[in-house]
């Protein structure tokens, strides 16, 4: 099994450090030394075709040019959702510092991208304040795929596990918080009306 609040760490430290507050979470506009860049955009400025890229990948992967530059290169033909997902998977394979292509740093690279995506201080801190954490929640707010949505809500299943940077993650996001908060009670308000409408 793989080093959980190493991941967490570098997962946490990348949102504090891009001040990325809203959801859904756009790693692809995220300001790295690491360009990221689509098959077709990079096609084009290449004069290569983008069917060259799909044969390293559907999805997207990461590459070191000549001069030793890497790129996160993806498929913005892809949905929206997995576009997010595959340039947080490769994002987690270089702060993670991977080499080689092993099932360890896959799975390690998928539980980056699902803290990045879907931070785990912020659900508990949305699940305290009455938001239920459902997969079509997951999928509409946080912009995700089912599988991820589901993924995420069966880890989440476990006891919380604290970590040194919950605080600042929770401080980060909650105005965007108190947002869907304020959201749900409206909408929560309304039903209570209707009902009590319905019942007089």
């Amino acid at each position: 099994m793989f080093g959980r609040e190493r991941i967490v760490t570098a997962a946490y430290s990348c949102l504090l450090e891009q001040k990325w507050h809203t959801f859904p979470i756009e790693p692809a506009r995220f300001h790295f030394s690491c360009p990221v860049i689509s098959y077709q955009e990079y096609a084009r400025l290449s004069n290569v075709s983008p069917a060259v890229f799909l044969e390293y990948g559907y999805d997207g992967f990461s590459v070191a040019g000549l001069k030793g530059q890497t790129f996160i290169l993806y498929n913005d033909q892809s949905p929206l959702c997995r576009q997010r997902f595959t340039v947080a998977h490769e994002l987690g394979h270089l702060l993670l510092r991977h080499q080689g292509h092993i099932r360890r740093h896959e799975e390690e690279a998928d539980f980056f991208a699902s803290l990045l995506l879907l931070p785990d201080a912020v659900l508990n801190l949305l699940r305290s304040r009455g938001i239920s954490l459902t997969e079509a929640f997951l999928m509409k707010t946080f912009g995700v795929s089912r599988h991820t949505a589901q993924y995420k809500r069966a880890a989440f299943t476990r006891p919380p596990i604290c970590h040194p940077l919950d605080q600042q993650i929770e401080a980060l996001f909650f105005p965007e918080i108190c947002r869907f908060a304020s959201a749900a009670q409206s909408s929560f308000d309304e039903l209570e009306e209707q009902y009590l409408g319905y019942n007089r």
